[in-house]
């Protein structure tokens, strides 16, 4: 009858533990959501406040909690009163494996905010520039453009005002290829000193056809200019397979860090179709360029 015995006992211990753990109450969260993020920009210096932030990056009390994709709503455990920092994230160059905050943004913060057992926090955060960044930006709005165009290519992006085409305001920059024109290229003649080892970003609104060559000018006295690549861009299409507008961040940092005897830099945007194309239109607009003192 032992054994009988410490079999039984076994269970009924097993049965009361597991019973234990089944009563314990599983902590109730809060939530918070997250519609939106907003740029709040001053034009005249700094451009548009349109953007391409496609996740927060959500911090309590200075540790992440997490990344979350938007429009977002999603619980969170540090009830109470807490600090709540919130950082705008993009896909670097395009990649969605590629997520990383935006390293020119000031943090968006609320101190000591409630976040309630149940209920739900509701937060549109307000995004400004860090001090000391530097905005380089061309908006096609006026009759001149501050791209030249490189002699070498085979026709020319110039300013359109027709609305069909336009973006954003009241002009965007527009190329047309064909079989006769098949290379268009523009290039910044700023001469920009960007400091070594600093997060330097391009970014731009595009809808075009065909595809773009994004690449950086080197300028080391006493050498000719070295051309480097830094991405292709092809089109973009929504789920019904329209061509449609995208807004793409471009890290330049990588190419910028590998020429330290550089003296300065500017960029070049090159157009060209794919191989079984005859006739694509190129739109951009929005191009800014930004980088630390």
């Amino acid at each position: 009858m032992r054994p009988i015995y410490y079999i039984l006992l076994i269970i009924l211990s097993s049965t009361a533990l597991v019973s234990c753990k089944l009563d314990k109450e599983e902590p109730i969260p809060g939530f918070i959501r997250i519609d939106t993020l907003q740029n709040d920009l001053n034009y005249s210096s700094q451009g548009t406040n349109r953007h391409n932030f496609t996740e927060a990056w959500v911090y309590i009390d200075g540790g992440l909690l997490g990344v979350y994709d938007l429009p977002a709503l999603f619980p969170v455990l540090e009830t109470g009163t807490r600090d709540v920092m919130i950082r705008p994230g993009i896909k670097r160059d395009g990649i969605s494996a590629s997520r990383v905050n935006h390293p020119h943004f000031e943090n968006w913060e609320v101190v000591n905010t409630e976040i309630r057992i149940g209920d739900t926090l509701e937060l549109v955060p307000q995004l400004q520039l860090r001090s000391g960044i530097n905005v380089w930006f061309e908006d096609f709005e006026e009759a001149g453009m501050k791209f030249e165009n490189a002699g070498t290519a085979d026709t020319s992006l110039t300013p359109t005002t027709d609305s069909s085409m336009v973006y954003e305001g009241n002009g965007s920059g527009y190329a047309f290829l064909d079989g006769d024109n098949d290379r268009f290229a523009i290039f910044t003649k700023e001469n920009f000193n960007f400091r070594y080892g600093t997060p330097v970003f391009l970014e731009f609104d595009y809808k075009i056809e065909g595809f773009l060559q994004i690449s950086i000018l080197v300028h080391t006295p006493g050498q000719p200019d070295v051309g480097k690549l830094a991405l292709f861009v092809g089109p973009k299409y929504n789920d019904k397979n329209q061509l449609v507008w995208n807004k793409i961040y471009v890290n330049l940092s990588d190419e910028i860090s590998s020429e330290p005897n550089a003296s300065s830099f500017d960029i070049r945007i090159e157009g060209f179709p794919n191989f079984d194309q005859t006739n694509t239109s190129y739109l951009i607009d929005n191009v800014k360029v930004l980088y630390p003192n």
